[in-house]
């Protein structure tokens, strides 16, 4: 690390054994408050200025985080340690949000999000903040191409979520000593090793959090089981063959908040098949009721199941008046409880499936495999998403199966005509806007 003085940043002896480490890949398990932020930023900026790096405007360089909201502490961190020397960089928030450097060498703060959005780059260096909390698929399908164009280094530094997951695998690898060319090296930080870390502040914390989560946050260590709601996801992801019931379909449909996303699953209410994951933010509320229309008017019988809190109280309203079939839900923290319960017991036993090719399957898996039961100081029970993650998808699909104890499903024959009407029919039955939405051409109806 160059002793340079143009940076707020003094690196403690643990962090110093970061900056010197020269393995291409450096991926480090550390826990809250360890200065992890700072560290990997200030290594960044060394990297940039320094002409042993010889990067230069054409250089493609990331800070990738699991979401938009957790890529801001990057952003933050390299406001705080160059707060000094402010025109050393320009931080451009455009999309994505770009750091320039005087001589042109830019740094991209990307999301996780949408894995698109990764797609074709050639990163000579990325950081990877929250590792554990990123796909194992982003790795291995987008991120680990996109280094090997150029040979490209890695930082990835997390706190640890579950065993098994890409992270804990090169973090695993480079503790062993097992790799062929030398080029992991894993590092172990607990909180407590931070010498500006008051000792009383990771007593309290040992005293007042559950054990597992005292070990997982704070002593930076793997437990056996995690902090996951969900056990046997794994059995309800299943290839084909598809649903080919003509039965109702359950439309369970979470709305965006701030940063969130609207989502729509809709689920057969016979084989309790997952048959469409819509997923989408940063629209107008008059595009989402257009699509959350398209999505209806195309489903057999549907009826659906809202997020009827706050906002969703007067969307509820709107959807209801237009003639579609939908009934709220108020979410407390006890009923976000009994949903949860719900889901997870179905899950267990096998009973929701959907094909692993599905668009955003491998978004909803994630967000199950992320979502974690926790317990405030004054022991309550909480269930949700780590902080800075989504749980959309979980919540959606929650209201599905919801919707599958709220009603008992009728049978499935031809001859049930008043059942198999499709959205297409009912929504046309309103005699409302009839005509001001276009359907999919190559839609099928059943019935015709």
């Amino acid at each position: 690390m160059s002793n340079k003085t143009i940076l707020r940043y003094k690196p403690h002896q643990y962090q110093k054994l970061i900056h010197e480490d020269t393995h291409r890949y450096k991926v480090i398990c550390a826990g809250r408050r360890f200065g992890k932020s700072l560290c990997i930023c200030a290594d960044f900026v060394n990297r940039c200025l320094s002409p042993q790096y010889n990067y230069n405007n054409l250089t493609q360089l990331a800070w990738i985080a699991p979401t938009h909201q957790m890529a801001q502490r990057g952003i933050d961190a390299l406001k705080l340690i160059t707060q000094d020397a402010p025109n050393i960089v320009t931080i451009t928030k455009s999309f994505p949000t770009t750091a320039t450097f005087l001589n042109g060498v830019m740094i991209k703060f990307l999301s996780a999000d949408n894995p698109d959005m990764l797609r074709g780059y050639g990163f000579s260096h990325v950081v990877v903040d929250e590792g554990d909390y990123i796909p194992d698929y982003m790795w291995f399908d987008v991120l680990q191409p996109a280094l090997s164009d150029h040979q490209g280094s890695m930082i990835a530094i997390s706190t640890p979520r579950n065993k098994g997951t890409w992270f804990h695998q090169l973090y695993s690898r480079g503790l062993q000593g097992d790799d062929l060319e030398s080029k992991i090296k894993s590092f172990h930080f607990p909180s407590a090793l931070n010498p500006y870390l008051p000792d009383e502040e990771v007593e309290e914390a040992r005293k007042s959090l559950p054990e597992r989560i005292f070990q997982r946050e704070y002593l930076a260590e793997y437990t056996d089981s995690g902090g996951e709601v969900f056990q046997g996801i794994d059995k309800c992801v299943k290839s084909k063959p598809l649903c080919k019931c003509n039965a109702r379909e359950i439309l369970g449909i979470d709305l965006a908040k701030h940063l969130d996303f609207t989502v729509i699953v809709k689920m057969c209410s016979a084989c309790h098949r997952i048959k469409e994951i819509r997923r989408f933010n940063t629209i107008s509320w008059d595009e989402q009721r257009k699509l959350i229309k398209s999505v209806y008017i195309n489903s057999v019988s549907p009826i659906i199941y809202l997020d009827a809190t706050g906002i969703g109280d007067v969307i509820f309203d709107d959807l209801a008046s237009d003639g579609l079939n939908v009934t709220p839900i108020k979410i407390s923290n006890s009923k976000k409880q009994h949903l949860i319960s719900n889901l997870r017991l179905r899950i267990m036993e096998g009973d929701i499936s959907w094909d692993e090719d599905l668009e955003n399957a491998k978004i909803l898996k994630h967000e199950l495999e992320c979502f974690a039961i926790e317990q405030t100081r004054t022991g309550l029970i909480t269930y949700n998403a780590p902080n800075g993650l989504h749980d959309d998808c979980v919540l959606a699909l929650s209201f599905c199966v919801e919707g599958l104890t709220s009603f008992i499903a009728p049978k499935t024959s031809d001859n049930d005509e008043d059942y198999v009407r499709t959205g297409e029919e009912q929504w046309k039955s309103v005699g409302e806007d009839e005509g001001n939405y276009d359907f999919c051409d190559n839609a099928t109806f059943f019935g015709g």
